[in-house]
């Protein structure tokens, strides 16, 4: 797995896994608002760009993850974004752009017709049809579910 690294955020010895991640969500110091994760480093010293995006897919945060932190698995950064969708305005939407699900806040100014019942999805794009596809990801929003111990979507 490619380790990926956050300038101006560091691990600190308190950290836990979802105080990291937390961190670097709510950030507003690096971008205008909170939910937007900072640009990505190929290298310790971030240097070398891997990215400039603000919202990240399932695989950048595990490999964020597994950057700062021993032994990390899909199932528990899967369950630390449950957490995170259940307590903040967080949710999964699959970006055309990007072509694989991504971890994007919710607006205010969001059209009613975006947001969904189902407590982790978006539909920007008509993602809700897309619950089964991977694009260029690992994953479909279905794996998702089932790494989050959710009811997938039929």
């Amino acid at each position: 797995m490619e380790k990926l690294y956050i300038k101006n955020i560091n691990r600190e010895k308190n950290d836990t896994l979802y105080s990291f991640i937390l961190k670097c969500i709510n950030h507003k110091k690096l971008y205008k608002s909170e939910g937007q994760f900072p640009k990505t480093y190929l290298n310790k010293e971030c240097t070398i760009k891997e990215c400039n995006t603000k919202f990240r897919s399932f695989e950048v945060i595990l490999s964020i993850s597994n950057s700062y932190f021993l032994n990390v698995t899909e199932k528990k950064v899967a369950l630390i974004l449950k957490k995170i969708m259940q307590e903040t305005n967080m949710r999964f939407l699959f970006c055309t752009h990007a072509n694989k699900w991504i971890f994007y806040k919710v607006y205010s100014w969001w059209e009613d017709s975006q947001l969904t019942d189902h407590p982790f999805l978006i539909n920007y794009n008509s993602s809700i049809n897309k619950v089964n596809e991977k694009g260029s990801g690992e994953y479909t929003f279905n794996q998702l579910l089932e790494l989050m111990e959710e009811e997938i979507i039929k």
